[in-house]
Parts: C-alpha cells; sequence; structure tokens
C-alpha cells in the first residue's frame, strides 16, 4: 500500500514538472513599446467636413504599441510636415493641394503618453473651411517627430489629414409642394398651377446653392436659378429664366422666405418675369428627402 502511495506522488511531480516545462513564454509583440500615430491607420486621416465658416473639429495623438503599458512618461512632439505632400502626391498619383495656414489651428504639438496609459491625451486641430475652394482638394500631414522613450514606428508615424470634397449644409435633394400664381402684364389673375417637383441644391459657396429646378417647369433649358442663406436664415434669390437676362428670378415682394436649420425645411417665396411682361409668384415648400 505504502508503495503505492510512493509511486501516485512521484507520478504527480512528474506532471507538475512536465507541466512546467510545457508553460508558454510571455506574448511579445514585434512593436511592443513603439509609439505610433492611431490616425496614421488606412483611412483614418480622411475627413468628412462641410463648407462652413463654424470650426470644425478632428483629434490626433500618440499612442504605445504592443499589449503593454507605458512604463512611465513619454513625451512626444508633432510638426506639421507640409514638405512631404509633394512626395505623397507622386507616391499616389493625387494632386492635393497644401491646406491653408489660415484655414486651421493646433491646440499643440507637445503631448504625453502618460505611465500606465496606452495612448496620450488627444490633441485637436480646428478647420474652418469657408475660404476654400470647394472643387479642390487638401492635405495636411501631421508627422510625429520625437519620443522620450521607446522607438518611432516610421510606417505609422505620419497622418494626411485630407479633404476630398466640400459641400455645404445646404447642398442635396428636396421634396417641393406649393402654388405657382400666374399674373399678366397688367397685373390680372391668370389662374395657379400645382408644384410638385425635386429641388436638387448644390454647393456653391458656404451659404450659396445652385438649383436645378424651377416653379412646376422643371430643369428649364438655360435657366440658372441660385439661393443665398443669410444669416439670419432669410434668403436671397436670384438668376434668369431659360438664359434671357431679361427674364430675371428675384425674391417675391411683400414676403420672407427662410430656411430652418433644425428641420432643414424650406419656406420661399420667390418670383420671374416674362419678356412679355408677364410675371410667376412661387410658393413652396422644399422638405429633405
Amino acid at each position: 500500500m505504502l508503495n503505492n502511495i510512493k509511486s501516485l506522488f512521484l507520478l504527480g511531480c512528474l506532471g507538475l514538472l512536465a507541466g512546467a516545462c510545457n508553460k508558454p513564454a510571455p506574448i511579445h509583440l514585434a512593436q511592443e513599446g513603439t509609439i505610433y500615430m492611431p490616425q496614421a491607420y488606412s483611412i483614418n486621416g480622411s475627413l468628412t467636413l462641410l463648407l462652413s465658416d463654424s470650426a470644425q473639429g478632428v483629434t490626433f495623438g500618440a499612442a504605445y504599441g504592443g499589449l503593454e503599458y507605458a512604463p512611465k512618461n513619454i513625451d512626444v512632439s508633432f510638426i506639421v510636415d507640409t514638405a512631404d505632400i509633394a512626395a505623397y502626391n507622386a507616391a499616389n498619383g493625387t494632386s492635393y493641394l497644401p491646406l491653408p495656414s489660415s484655414a486651421y489651428t493646433v491646440s499643440s504639438l507637445l503631448d504625453t503618453i502618460k505611465q500606465g496609459q496606452t495612448s496620450s491625451d488627444p490633441l485637436s486641430l480646428s478647420i474652418t473651411t469657408a475660404s476654400l475652394d470647394f472643387t479642390a482638394q487638401y492635405i495636411l500631414p501631421i508627422k510625429l517627430v520625437s519620443a522620450s522613450s521607446g522607438t518611432i514606428n516610421s510606417s505609422l508615424q505620419t497622418t494626411y489629414f485630407t479633404i476630398n470634397q466640400l459641400v455645404n449644409v445646404y447642398a442635396g435633394s428636396y421634396t417641393t409642394n406649393g402654388t405657382r400664381y400666374n399674373y399678366n402684364a397688367d397685373g390680372s389673375s391668370a389662374g395657379t398651377d400645382t408644384i410638385t417637383d425635386t429641388r436638387v441644391l448644390t454647393t456653391m459657396a458656404f451659404d450659396s446653392c445652385s438649383i436645378n429646378t424651377i416653379a412646376n417647369l422643371g430643369v428649364y433649358a438655360g435657366t440658372v436659378f441660385y439661393v443665398q442663406v443669410n444669416s439670419d436664415n432669410t434668403l436671397e434669390f436670384s438668376g434668369y429664366l431659360s438664359g434671357v437676362i431679361g427674364s430675371p428670378i428675384a425674391n417675391q415682394p411683400g414676403k420672407t422666405s427662410t430656411y430652418d436649420p433644425a428641420t432643414k425645411i424650406w419656406n420661399v417665396h420667390y418670383m420671374y418675369t416674362n419678356t412679355t411682361g408677364t410675371y410667376r409668384y412661387m410658393d413652396e415648400v422644399w422638405t429633405p428627402q
């Protein structure tokens, strides 16, 4: 009986030793302890911004790579690296313009990955797009250039913040319902027409759009139709009908057109005059689709 107990004890010890020999080595990633910009991954730097006179915020910072935490405070610094834009365009077949310095501010280019953390507090990039050319594409490279500890990952060292398209807050498609009031040259009524259409507004500036259809005429040959939104959300209409400057489009007298930024609904009152002296008043509501 004693021999059997000793045998079991020896087998147990051998099992423990075997388990100890087979214990996996601690996991250590190749990028452990490297310092990088998370925004430099893939398309993280591609910005979706509106053409607006209000500042729009973007964040960036540094991170500590691998599965561990920063063993101590790591101070990092960045630069705006516009010198790298030509090389980026050549490598990617693009033609980005440098984002003008007047269009952005950076909260700071210095940051810290604190001990026990994996990333720094976010720094802010504030961009105002109102003065930009909405038909152009822009780029702003921000580069991580120093770290007080660890090695900078050169493949994730620069974030190329890109702006591929700018549209204003008004651009889009709107279901349109309303009434056209027809008048003879002497001011007498010539009846009414029901308006049911879709208006597509296209960006012209941060506060202005062109409009593809008018009244109940649809896409009317040669017609140019514009709307500008004032700071108080009242509207100014302009343009002319059928390519004829002598047939102007204007605000309807005695009525105020408005845009509601909360609902994005337009209540509009405009008019056009024909070369014969007859004229038309339009009362419409544009509702976002």
